[in-house]
């Protein structure tokens, strides 16, 4: 026969019935251990079902199985041949709804969107497809468009144990440049919004704003002269959408 028995969080120090968490062993008493038959080839087999332990639920954390071939509780293992196996026991990742939200879910190029898992059950791992070839694993991802476009995002937690899919969640508007004023075309009325800004008649948009990079058709990080030239030159067709020079 061998005799086994559980040490670990929350338990008696002399160990424990497998079958009964609050049952601490006694040495020299076969009845208080769990009893396992040995076969011819020296080898024993036990099915734990941890599930149907009484005395209380086996907590998180690392325990430890003893198997001795005389009822021997712990502290009087010294001189008996026994075996042990570490079982570490963790949290069940329980399922749950696999949500996400982005801070914002639309704009022009180059777009940048924070991405926030808000998914139940406590998930432990995550893989995103932001839907224009690019990934992440990270939690709470922070991912740039930088093509127009809609774009259907993905999130799937616990190896893909758990989808989330947003069709066409992002959208990315094309920059029109030149269109200093805001009325989706690019006429003389930019031009002179623009040196109004420059004289200071008008105020400047923010820099990294929608409007600054519509304006700043020089590419300087500046609203000057240059983008008013820039933007009459486009007018009378001596430049291109890019605003570069029409050879």
């Amino acid at each position: 026969m061998t005799y086994l028995f559980l040490t670990g969080p929350g338990l008696p120090a002399s160990g424990v019935n497998l079958v009964n968490l609050s049952a601490a062993v006694e040495s020299d008493d076969p009845s208080t251990f769990t009893i396992v038959a040995v076969k011819i080839d020296e080898t024993w087999d036990y099915c734990w079902d941890t599930a149907s332990v009484l005395g209380g639920a086996l907590q998180e954390g690392t325990y430890t199985l003893y198997a001795a071939p005389q009822p021997k509780a712990l502290a009087d293992l010294d001189g008996v041949p026994y075996a042990q196996a570490a079982i570490r026991f963790t949290a069940p990742v329980l399922p749950g709804n696999v949500s996400f939200v982005a801070d914002q879910t639309s704009g022009v190029a180059p777009l940048t969107v924070q991405f926030t898992d808000t998914s139940d059950g406590a998930p432990t791992s995550w893989e995103w497809s932001f839907g224009d070839g690019a990934a992440s694993t990270a939690q709470h991802p922070i991912h740039t468009y930088t093509a127009a476009g809609n774009y259907t995002v993905s999130l799937s937690v616990n190896g893909g144990a758990d989808t989330c899919t947003h069709t066409a969640y992002i959208t990315v508007t094309p920059v029109l440049y030149g269109d200093a004023n805001g009325d989706e075309t690019v006429n003389q009325a930019d031009t002179l919004r623009v040196l109004r800004q420059v004289v200071g008649l008008a105020v400047k948009p923010t820099a990294g704003s929608d409007a600054f990079t519509r304006t700043d058709v020089h590419a300087n990080g500046v609203i000057e002269v240059g983008d008013a030239l820039f933007i009459a030159q486009y007018n009378v067709g001596l430049r291109d959408a890019w605003f570069s020079l029409i050879e």
